[in-house]
C-alpha cells in the first residue's frame, strides 16, 4: 500500500528556536493528522523522508523525534535550496563593497523623478561622446564585435526566472539587444568615444530626439532594482542593470556621479586619503546625523562605568538620507566595479539557475505538469532530486567558469587582483 498525502503547514510564532520547541511543534502537526498512527502501525515498512535547514536545532530535533519513534526508518537531508543561498551569500561576501555600492544606487533611484533625472543626464553623456560619420559605416572590427556580443550576452542574456515576470524581462532583453546592438556596431565598447553612422547629415534636434527616445531607454529601461540582501532572488537583476551601463563606454562611472550632483573627479592623492581615513558607511552615517547633538554623537563611557542607555538622538531628515545614498552611489561608480562584477556574474548565474529550479520542482505547478502529461512513468519530486540533474548541471556551469577566459573584461579589470577575485569566487 502506497500512501501519498499534502499535509498544511501551521505558523507557530515560537519565544525561541530551540530542538525541545521544534520537536514539539513537529509532534503536534503530525497529530493533528487522523490515521496517521493506524497506518503506520498497519504497514511493515514506515520511511520518512525529511528536509530540513541545516541548523543546530533542527538535527537535534529530528535525532529526537527517532528515539521516541524508531518504528520510522527516517532519512533526514538538508534543503538544496537553502544551501544554494549561502553559496550565493558567501560569494557576495567577496564583493560586498561593490553590493553596497548598488544598494545605495537602487534606493537613491526611489525617490520620485530619479529615473528621469538620471536618464536626462545619460542624454547629455552620450551626445558629449558621440562621433558623428556621415556616409557609409567603417569595416567592423572583429575583436571590438566580439567584445560586444560578450558584454550584451552578460548583461542581457536569459533571464532564469521562468514566471511571468521573467517573460516579460526577457521581451525586454531582446529589444533592448536588438537597439544597442544597431547604435553600437561601429563602436568599441572600451573606448569612451562612440561612434555614431548615418546616412544622411542630420541635425542635432534630431540626433538628441532618436538617443532620448530609442538609445537611452535601451540603456536605462527602469530604475535600479534593489539587491536583495534578505531575499534569495532578484540580485541578478541588479548586477545587470549596473553592468551594462558600467560596460558600455564605462557610462557609470560619469552618469551617476553627475547625477548625484557630485563635483568634478577627485585627484588621486585626495581621493587615496579619503578612502584611507573613512568608509562607505562612516560617509553615510555622517551625512545623515546631521542636526544630532556633540554631546550626542561623542557619547563615550570608561571602562569601570555601568553600561548607560543613550539618549534619544533628532528625529531622520529623509532628504539628507536621500542625498547621503546619492553621494554614495557616486563614489561607488567612481570606483570601476564592471571588472569585479563582471567576474561575479556567471558564478552567480550558476546559483541562480538552480535555485530557480529548486524552487520548480518544489512547487504545485510541478505537479500538475508531471500528472497531465503523456508518460508511461511519472517523475515525482524524490525521484527528481535523486537522479541528481539540477546539481551536475551545477557542477557543470561552475567548471565552464572556471576553465574559461572572462570575455566580457574592461581592460582595467586584466590586473592580478581580478585574477584573484577570479580564483577566489
Amino acid at each position: 500500500m502506497f500512501v501519498k498525502c499534502c499535509m498544511p503547514t501551521i505558523l507557530v510564532s515560537l519565544d525561541a528556536c530551540t530542538a525541545e520547541t521544534l520537536l514539539q511543534c513537529q509532534r503536534d502537526l503530525e497529530q493533528s493528522v487522523p490515521e496517521l498512527l493506524r497506518l503506520c502501525r498497519e504497514s511493515t515498512l514506515n520511511l520518512q523522508l525529511i528536509c530540513t535547514h541545516r541548523a543546530g536545532p533542527n538535527v537535534k530535533a529530528e535525532c529526537g523525534m527517532q528515539l521516541l519513534d524508531p518504528s520510522c526508518k527516517r532519512s533526514h537531508a538538508f534543503c538544496k535550496a537553502h544551501k544554494l543561498a549561502q553559496v550565493q551569500s558567501q560569494c557576495s561576501l567577496l564583493v560586498d563593497s561593490f553590493v553596497t555600492g548598488i544598494i545605495a544606487l537602487s534606493v537613491g533611484m526611489q525617490m520620485a523623478g530619479s529615473t528621469s533625472r538620471m536618464r536626462d543626464v545619460l542624454t547629455d553623456v552620450l551626445i558629449s561622446r558621440l562621433d558623428i560619420v556621415v556616409g557609409e559605416p567603417p569595416d567592423e572590427d572583429p575583436d571590438a564585435a566580439a567584445y560586444r556580443d560578450a558584454v550584451l550576452d552578460l548583461c542581457l542574456g536569459d533571464t532564469t526566472d521562468q514566471g511571468d515576470d521573467g517573460m516579460t524581462t526577457a521581451r525586454l532583453r531582446r529589444k533592448q539587444r536588438l537597439i544597442l546592438s544597431s547604435f553600437f556596431r561601429s563602436s568599441d565598447l572600451r573606448l569612451r568615444r562612440i561612434q555614431y553612422v548615418t546616412p544622411v547629415q542630420c541635425s542635432p534636434e534630431d540626433l538628441r530626439t532618436e538617443i532620448r527616445e530609442q538609445l537611452v531607454p535601451a540603456l536605462l529601461p527602469h530604475r535600479c532594482p534593489v539587491f536583495p540582501r534578505s531575499r534569495w532572488t532578484g540580485a541578478d537583476r541588479a548586477v545587470d542593470w549596473v553592468l551594462l551601463l558600467a560596460l558600455s563606454f564605462d557610462l557609470l562611472s560619469e552618469v551617476v556621479p553627475r547625477w548625484a550632483d557630485m563635483p568634478g573627479e577627485p585627484r588621486p592623492s585626495d581621493a587615496q586619503a579619503a578612502s584611507d581615513t573613512a568608509s562607505w558607511d562612516d560617509f553615510c552615517l555622517a551625512l545623515v546625523s546631521v542636526g544630532v547633538q556633540p554631546a550626542q554623537q561623542h557619547m563615550q563611557q570608561s571602562a569601570g562605568e555601568a553600561e548607560q542607555v543613550p539618549e534619544p538622538t533628532a528625529a531622520m531628515d529623509w532628504s539628507e538620507f536621500n542625498h547621503a545614498m546619492k553621494k554614495k552611489a557616486g563614489h561607488f561608480a567612481r570606483m570601476h566595479p564592471g571588472g569585479a562584477l563582471a567576474l561575479f556574474r556567471p558564478v552567480l548565474q550558476a546559483c541562480m539557475e538552480t535555485l530557480y529550479h529548486c524552487f520548480w520542482v518544489s512547487s504545485e505547478a510541478f505537479d500538475k505538469t508531471h500528472s497531465t502529461q503523456n508518460a508511461n512513468v511519472r517523475c515525482y519530486r524524490v525521484l527528481e532530486e535523486l537522479a541528481g540533474k539540477s546539481s551536475l548541471r551545477f557542477f557543470d556551469s561552475l567548471r565552464s567558469v572556471f576553465t574559461s577566459i572572462p570575455k566580457a573584461l574592461p581592460k582595467s579589470a586584466l590586473a592580478k587582483n581580478m585574477r584573484t577575485l577570479l580564483f577566489t569566487l
